[in-house]
């Protein structure tokens, strides 16, 4: 079983830790982003081309990792959260 994940499901867990009051802006980019993968084989939604919008989009909202939530979404993105 290949160990590569999915980018929309990465994308999917971030916006549940992401607080709607303090980073509006960066939910509705993950979002546009996300829906703009509608037709993408699902083989290619592990590819690195794919995750690097996320990359992108993340160091541009997050610069500092100063609260729980920023925490935790690295660990989402980089896969370091332990079960």
């Amino acid at each position: 079983m290949s160990d590569r994940r999915n980018i929309i499901t990465v994308i999917n867990q971030l916006l549940t830790v992401i607080p709607a009051e303090e980073e509006q802006e960066l939910s509705n980019k993950l979002i546009v982003y996300r829906n703009s993968l509608w037709n993408q084989a699902p083989e290619r939604l592990t590819d690195s081309d794919i995750w690097l919008p996320v990359q992108h989009i993340l160091s541009i909202h997050i610069l500092e990792i100063e609260t729980p939530w920023k925490e935790y979404a690295f660990k989402i993105f980089n896969n370091t959260l332990i079960n």
